[in-house]
């Protein structure tokens, strides 16, 4: 028998329908798991139910038996504050019979001295209860009060009191009127027999001090409810009175309350071991009877993936697998025809892309030099520009701006001269003086422009501070230059590139952006130097400057770019009409 198993499609058959049919089995499962959860939520509804009804029956008959005992003060001639004391015996023994005070009823004074009972107890009147909790409390409260189990003297018998004060015609508190219940009695048992719960099960009346009060198992009386508790898991529900501090508790051992639920689950269980064992099988068969002759067919496909092309597939019958198997072979043909022919052209492809490479691969070395000879000129050119800008300015310095001087020099003492001649040829004299010395402060700042001195004598952060703190103020923009780290020397190339830039965007500002304020930020950031340049003006569509839209138009924006590019730094504009304009020049100054 061939291994079904060692096979992959083998495996998948049972695996599928091992798959489909624990989806069934989940889906069922799913649905039992529900259902064992909607018949464990009934259990403990049912339960809650019970206590519920219970505790309210409870509380029923015990604000009944209150206002029994409320209900004496209104019996016909009870004053208490008087000497006789036959009207209150007749309320008192009206009040007892019927009511759930075994232990009988009573009266106190206002000091909790007890002056009658009924039935009669001879050692019980004159006792005072002042001492008990719920005699005092009643009294301080003037409410009525279902106290929790206690001993009462002189018998130290353990009972439940119930009381409520005695008010007079003036509403002064003159006493108590109270019940006793004997926990051991009948009339609070008849509370736990509402309805048979089954085996190991209670049900509870449970004070604030945990002493069982009432219960189903009548042994269970008075002891605490924690020393009761089983080791098991229980179910328990509890439903609290609205006239005392007790709690109705039903408790029943876990493994008889939800032994329904658990064989529901085992039959569950049971059902699908048996549907997943005949899945099994059922896959094992359908594999076997498809997995032999596709292994045929997979040893043969094996065998043309080798390369051997020459062996012949087996006949695998009539069916659709052995039609497959006929088609195998025929395409095995096919291929082993193609294959002489595709070899072939292979031949000729490799030749033409050999060809094509060498060609690529010398026109890329062709570009890559053309860059390098294009940047290595950029670079010339913008030296040259400088070196040409130093010779026109050392030329102004040294030529024009002495003529200048000398010029106004002897304007001044022609001035002088003249103004003793006649006033109005020395105001003709000051005007051209002062057209001179114009000229002179023109000249002075074309000399700066081409070459300030700044640059080369204090470095370039100073430079930088000291030409936009004169250019953007002259033109009426406020101007505020941030530099929050120390300056560090940098190359000249680097230095006078950078101020270009910068120069570029400050004259920017001044001619286009109609700003009133601008911001000038330099700092040292990552092995780097960091520029920005922002104003408020009116700012702009980046792409309408750009010269591919028209070449008349951002070529300043052209040469700082380039400028930035050569140093192998990052420039960014961000711009919108209406927005301002925000410049950032990053450059690496490891790269200088």
């Amino acid at each position: 028998m061939y291994p079904i198993f060692q096979s992959k499609l083998g495996r998948r058959i049972v695996l599928l329908v091992i798959t489909s049919m624990l989806l069934v089995l989940g889906a069922l499962g799913i649905s039992g798991w529900l259902a064992t959860r909607e018949s464990a939520a009934r259990v403990f509804y049912e339960r809650q139910a019970l206590a519920q009804a219970a505790s309210g029956h409870l509380d029923y008959v015990l604000r009944q038996n209150l206002a029994r005992l409320e209900n004496f003060r209104f019996a016909t001639g009870v004053d208490i504050e008087d000497n006789d004391l036959e009207p209150e015996k007749r309320a008192l023994r009206t009040t007892y019979f019927g009511s759930v005070f075994t232990s009988g009823v009573f009266v106190t004074d206002q000091n909790g001295t007890v002056i009658w009972q009924e039935p009669y107890q001879e050692d019980f009147v004159g006792t005072n209860l002042n001492n008990y909790a719920p005699i005092w409390q009643s009294l301080q409260t003037a409410r009525p009060v279902v106290s929790n189990a206690i001993v009462l003297e002189p018998d130290r018998k353990t009972e439940i009191l119930m009381v409520t004060p005695l008010h007079s015609r003036e509403g002064r508190i003159v006493g108590l009127v109270g019940g006793r219940i004997d926990p051991l009695g009948r009339s609070l048992q008849e509370f736990t027999r509402p309805a048979a719960l089954g085996e190991a099960s209670f049900i509870d009346v449970i004070d604030a001090n945990g002493v069982v009060l009432a219960s189903s198992e009548p042994q269970r009386v008075l002891q605490n409810e924690y020393a009761l508790r089983p080791r098991e898991l229980e179910v328990v529900q509890s439903a609290s009175l609205a006239s005392a501090s007790w709690t109705l508790t039903v408790r029943q051992l876990q493994r008889m309350a939800l032994a329904p639920v658990r064989t529901m689950e085992q039959r569950f269980i049971i059902f699908g071991l048996v549907s997943l064992l005949f899945a099994l099988s059922l896959s094992w068969g359908m594999a076997r009877s498809l997995v032999k002759p596709l292994a045929q067919l997979t040893t043969a496909a094996q065998n043309i993936s080798h390369g051997d092309l020459t062996r012949p597939v087996p006949e695998l019958g009539q069916d659709e697998v052995g039609e497959l198997g006929r088609s195998f072979d025929a395409m095995r043909i096919a291929l082993k025809e193609s294959l002489e022919e595709i070899q072939r052209w292979n031949k000729e492809l490799e030749a033409k892309v050999a060809e094509r490479t060498r060609q690529l691969e010398a026109s890329y070395r062709e570009i890559e030099t053309k860059e390098a000879a294009r940047r290595e000129l950029l670079r010339k050119i913008l030296t040259a520009q400088e070196e040409e800008r130093k010779r026109i300015a050392r030329e102004l310095h040294d030529e024009t701006t002495q003529s200048l001087i000398a010029l106004v020099m002897r304007l001044e003492t022609l001035n002088a001269v003249a103004v003793e001649a006649t006033r109005k040829t020395g105001n003709r004299l000051a005007d051209i003086k002062a057209l001179a010395v114009k000229t002179l402060d023109n000249v002075h700042k074309t000399i700066f422009d081409l070459r300030p001195s700044v640059l080369d004598d204090l470095g370039l952060l100073s430079a930088l501070r000291w030409y936009a703190e004169n250019r953007l103020p002259a033109a009426g923009i406020r101007v505020h230059v941030e530099v929050p780290h120390e300056e560090r020397k940098l190359p000249a190339e680097l230095e006078i590139a950078l101020f270009r830039i910068v120069q570029e965007a400050i004259t920017n500002i001044i001619k286009h952006a109609e700003a009133r304020n601008a911001m000038l930020n330099v700092e040292f950031v990552n092995s780097a130097i960091r520029i920005e340049v922002e104003d408020d003006g009116k700012g702009f569509d980046v792409k309408s400057v750009s010269p591919q839209v028209d070449r008349t138009r951002g070529l300043g924006l052209l040469g700082m770019e380039e400028r930035v590019t050569l140093l192998g730094g990052k420039f960014e504009i961000e711009s919108q009409p209406g927005s301002g304009t925000h410049l950032t020049i990053e450059v690496p100054l490891e790269a200088t």
